[in-house]
């Protein structure tokens, strides 16, 4: 499954924001504060409300007017999404919040919709609108334990599966103090990496272990792009422990994952993530280009573009000229904050830009000379 058009309204930044016909890799660029990471906070708010509640993902984030857009503090936050599934049937998620009218600190559905189409004939239908029915709980997790059996008999659609689509997207923030200095313990078949790679360790070693195809080409690749770069292995330690190893070609001893890098583990954590058979589902990364070298941005978007056309839709924010040469035309959004609200366009809905682009020129380099219409203009 996939989203195909997403709809914000009152959601922070994004008064009124419609995409559609969003492809398999969707890549933003804009200046700092244009909502690049507000755009990818709406799928970690989806997240939090399906594993808690309405009012906790709320909380989570400050408050209501915290997070509902600046002048609209009385009006219901807005999130709708179109999604495909495998059978090519078009699934519509709404979900409408607003203020608990008896209890201000908390924060209720005032509308949740699940729509399933076939050949343009609605098949299935729900709605939660009840005007006296105050609660946070999304229907999403009240109803997705239904039995998937008894939904392909009866020919519902699998609100099970829109659930399970929800909960199975990654946001990845890679912090790397977390994979240098801790020590993680041993533990049993850790097969996704976390949201900021504490467990790239475990990772690993259940590649070497369970996938060693997938584990020797993930040690090619890093020999490949770090200079030095012979070896990648991991170490149980007595108390159960895991030691990260990089072998440098020129050294009898290995380097422990604290005396390496911080772009050398930068690096070892996408090839994990992204070349890793058991990491699926819809992916987000918020510069990834932070710590490479600029040279291997190329690699790292042809293995982004793979993972979005074989195991998930991306979306990539980025700063980087690299990033934009690297990443097909058609894929890129800009952002632009006007009046205190942002705007998102197509760099291809621009003449001018698809006239150069025919022309042999690269995303990159017109953003570097200010040819990118659509973008703020930062002095």
């Amino acid at each position: 499954m996939r989203i195909e058009a997403l709809e914000l309204k009152n959601y922070k930044s994004f008064k009124h924001l419609k995409l559609t016909n969003l492809p398999e890799m969707v890549v933003l660029v804009g200046a700092n504060g244009t909502g690049k990471t507000t755009l990818f906070d709406v799928f970690s708010f989806l997240q939090d409300a399906l594993a808690t509640n309405v009012t906790k993902a709320v909380q989570k984030r400050g408050r209501y007017k915290e997070l509902v857009t600046r002048g609209c503090e009385g009006e219901s936050i807005e999130i709708k999404l179109d999604m495909r599934n495998e059978e090519n049937q078009l699934i519509q998620y709404e979900l409408k919040i607003k203020p608990n009218p008896l209890i201000p600190s908390e924060t209720i559905i005032e509308g949740e919709y699940i729509t399933q189409y076939h050949e343009e004939r609605i098949v299935f239908h729900f709605s939660n609108n009840d005007p006296k029915n105050y609660s946070d709980v999304l229907a999403l997790k009240s109803y997705g334990y239904v039995s998937e059996e008894r939904e392909v008999s009866y020919g519902i659609p699998s609100v099970v599966n829109i659930r399970q689509f929800i909960e199975s997207w990654n946001r990845f923030d890679f912090q790397v103090d977390s994979t240098r200095f801790g020590l993680p313990r041993l533990s049993d078949e850790e097969r996704f990496l976390s949201a900021t790679g504490t467990n790239l360790a475990n990772v690993i070693l259940e590649l070497k272990k369970s996938n060693p195809p997938v584990y020797e080409k993930i040690v090619e690749k890093a020999a490949r792009l770090i200079p030095g770069v012979a070896k990648v292995d991991v170490t149980v330690t007595e108390d159960e422990r895991l030691l990260l190893k990089i072998q440098d070609s020129a050294f009898d001893r290995p380097f422990y994952a604290k005396h390496v890098s911080e772009g050398t583990m930068a690096i070892l954590a996408y090839l994990v993530l992204l070349n890793n058979p058991n990491q699926t589902g819809l992916l987000t990364l918020d510069e990834p280009e932070n710590l490479l070298y600029p040279d291997i941005l190329w690699e790292l978007c042809e293995d982004l573009q793979w993972y979005a056309e074989n195991r998930g839709q991306v979306f990539v924010s980025t700063h980087s000229p690299e990033v934009l040469n690297a990443v097909p035309p058609e894929s890129v959004y800009l952002l632009k904050k006007e009046n205190g609200t942002t705007q998102i366009s197509k760099a291809m809905d621009s003449v001018l830009t698809q006239g150069l682009i025919e022309g042999g020129d690269l995303l990159g380099y017109l953003w570097k000379q200010n040819l990118l219409t659509g973008l703020n203009e930062v002095s």
